[in-house]
């Protein structure tokens, strides 16, 4: 009598657990995939589609201005970090002739930044964007500052940049290298992040 219940228990467990099984393991699967879709996401760092427009009131050097943003809903002062490139500092061999290059297309002139996120300083990386002709057509001058030799493609931080956005920086620094135009007549151009760094470890013996 006592086995026939235990076995009418067990089977009914059993009935029970079938019809639970599929519900339960079925939401668990589905938290799962959503907790690493969420983790996959958290970890992203694709460029923003965020724009600004304004006019460059000042050119720090070749690859730094300042933006006196003239959106409607805003009017302040944005400092603006020319996103995938890396300017010889004003210290630097062609330092100053880089920020005239830059100065010389974007000064006092309206522009469109295509953001592109933050670098470690909080500046706002972006892309310029100058009009070119009474047409209405643009420049992306963070490759011009490429191909005038006046700027390396700058790889630290290629997760802010658009595919093609690597491949045309890239492709244009070749290209400026082979034709030695800018710093490239120099034989061995030291990069800004290793003169940066050499500054640093002078400043601290």
């Amino acid at each position: 009598m006592r086995k026939a219940r235990r076995h009418q228990k067990k089977f009914i467990l059993a009935v029970i657990f079938a019809a639970l099984a599929p519900v339960f393991f079925g939401r668990r699967a589905e938290t799962l995939v959503t907790e690493s879709k969420g983790r996959t996401e958290a970890r992203s760092t694709n460029p923003t589609d965020e724009s600004l427009t304004g006019k460059v009131v000042r050119v720090m050097d070749g690859d730094t201005v300042e933006l006196l943003v003239t959106d409607a809903e805003r009017k302040q002062r944005v400092r603006i970090r020319l996103a995938g490139i890396d300017a010889p500092e004003r210290s630097q061999a062609f330092g100053e002739v880089c920020r005239e290059s830059l100065a010389g297309v974007v000064a006092g002139k309206d522009v469109q930044i295509r953001v592109r996120g933050k670098d470690r300083y909080s500046r706002t990386l972006g892309v310029i964007f100058v009009r070119k002709d009474a047409k209405g057509s643009t420049e992306d001058v963070n490759l011009g500052q490429i191909s005038a030799g006046c700027a390396w493609h700058y790889k630290q931080y290629l997760m802010n940049q658009l595919p093609r956005e690597r491949e045309q920086y890239a492709a244009a620094e070749e290209t400026a290298r082979k034709a030695r135009q800018g710093l490239w007549r120099d034989a061995h151009p030291q990069p800004p992040w290793e003169f940066r760094l050499s500054k640093k470890g002078r400043s601290s013996r």
